[in-house]
Order: structure tokens, then sequence, then C-alpha cells
């Protein structure tokens, strides 16, 4: 399987957080790859550790891209936002 680590919360070069609910992901297979992404459609990024691959049972090679979505809303303040996401990956 392939785990997200979100190591912290997406955040403005001047401390504001944004909310949870609009920083958003899914993961989509390319056609004819083996295997089952976690969220096909799109999903509120927690921090934390999130399995969003797990493969066939043979382990088979894939590509999957991961997409990420931040949606604007009314009392959204500008500015240069950051996080830090790493991947890594595991067996059930």
């Amino acid at each position: 399987m392939v785990i997200q680590n979100v190591v912290s919360p997406l955040t403005s070069d001047k401390g504001t957080v944004m909310p949870e609910q609009y920083f958003t992901f899914k993961q989509e297979l390319f056609e004819g790859q083996a295997g089952k992404v976690g969220f096909d459609d799109f999903s509120q990024i927690s921090t934390g550790e999130t399995s969003i691959y797990f493969s066939d049972n043979k382990g088979s090679a894939v590509r999957f891209h991961v997409i990420y979505r931040l949606k604007p809303y009314p009392a959204m303040v500008a500015g240069d936002y950051t996080t830090s996401i790493r991947y890594s990956l595991g067996e059930i």
C-alpha cells in the first residue's frame, strides 16, 4: 500500500491555517492499472497518515495520480500556503 502522511496543516506564511474542509484530494489510476485507490472522489485532507492505494495480490507495479484541490471560501485570507506531505510504502 501507499501511505500519505500530511505532516502539518496547510498554513500561510502569516500563520493562517486553511480549514481542512477546503483542502481536498483524490486518486485516479491510470488506465489498465491493477489495485485500488483509497479515495476515488474528493475527500477532506487531515493531518497524519492515510492509506491512499492498495496493490493487487501480486504487488504489481502501478501508476496513479494524486490530485489536490483547494476551494476558495468567503473568509479566505490571501497568502502563500505550504504543508509537508510524505509518501511511504507499507504492507498489510
